[in-house]
Formats: C-alpha cells, sequence, structure tokens
C-alpha cells in the first residue's frame, strides 16, 4: 500500500543489507516528486549521506528520511515509497 507523507511524518520499513533485516524509523525531510532525483550536496553537512550515493529519478513520489542513530548525525535513506509505512 502506497501511503502519501509530508515533511515532518515519522515512516517506518524493513531494510537488508549484509544477510541481515533491519527496521528503521525516521522522519520525512523531503518529498521528491516522480521523476526526479535528490540533489545529496545540500545534505552533507546536517547528515551523514547513510545508504544512497546516486540520485537517479523515480517514477512514484518518493521521500528522503532522516533516521537518527545515538549521538552522531542522522544518516539519510531514500528508500522505496512502496517499503514505507507510517509509525503512530
Amino acid at each position: 500500500m502506497l501511503y502519501d507523507f509530508k515533511i515532518g511524518d515519522k515512516v517506518r520499513w524493513i531494510s537488508h543489507a549484509r544477510g541481515k533485516w533491519t527496521e528503521k524509523i525516521g522522519e520525512v525531510i523531503e518529498v521528491i516528486p516522480p521523476n526526479h532525483g535528490v540533489f545529496l550536496g545540500k545534505y552533507k553537512k546536517k547528515y551523514t549521506l547513510g545508504s544512497f550515493s546516486k540520485s537517479n529519478p523515480r517514477l512514484q513520489t518518493s521521500y528522503v528520511v532522516a533516521v537518527k542513530e545515538g549521538n552522531s548525525k542522522p544518516k539519510l535513506y531514500w528508500p522505496r515509497a512502496n517499503q514505507l509505512e507510517p509509525v503512530e
């Protein structure tokens, strides 16, 4: 199911890396329109770039999500929109 999120919404998704599944919870910081990429340069001072380094356009609306882990700078992720669920 696809949800329509806005900046500030809390979201969650399950990611898979190195044979391990992990739930991630974060805050939407940017809404990306269909067929647009992400300009990563504007985030480099405030955030760690997390799991993506390319900003190839996606066909549907997508979301840049900041995940806070401990005392470090939040990490940015660009998960697939169909993986995101709202956090109540």
